[in-house]
């Protein structure tokens, strides 16, 4: 995919034709610019960043990224220095599962990522 058809915003996923309650506000979210407005991003998200932080509700968002057509959301931890990817499935976030090298593979970005912890050795 061009990278020209990204663009990340800090602005809202939205769900126009649903109640207003219905709203996911991400970390960070990459989208196709002409799934973009004003408002945040309107229709399908590529990637949805949520870093954790103490009495967050990022998995809780989960379903509601399923809702909308979120294709990956990625968890950061920065506490444990730990990523986990969930990757739509049908109309569900699945868990993504690391590779015999502990990767896991966003395919929106097309890059690998390893638990911080790991880079050591590399």
């Amino acid at each position: 995919m061009p990278k020209a058809w990204w663009r990340p915003t800090r602005r809202a996923c939205t769900a126009p034709e649903r109640a207003r309650a219905t709203t996911g506000c991400p970390d960070l979210v990459f989208a196709r610019p002409d799934n973009a407005s004003d408002r945040g991003v309107e229709g399908r998200a590529e990637l949805v960043v949520e870093i954790l932080s103490p009495g967050d509700e990022s998995y809780e968002k989960l379903d509601f990224y399923a809702d909308v057509d979120v294709q990956e959301v990625l968890v950061a931890d920065p506490e444990s220095c730990r990523i986990e990817l969930f990757v739509l499935r049908g109309s569900r976030l699945h868990a993504a599962l690391p590779d015999s090298c502990g990767s896991v593979t966003a395919r929106s970005l097309a890059s690998r990522s390893r638990p911080l912890t790991d880079r050591s050795s590399t």
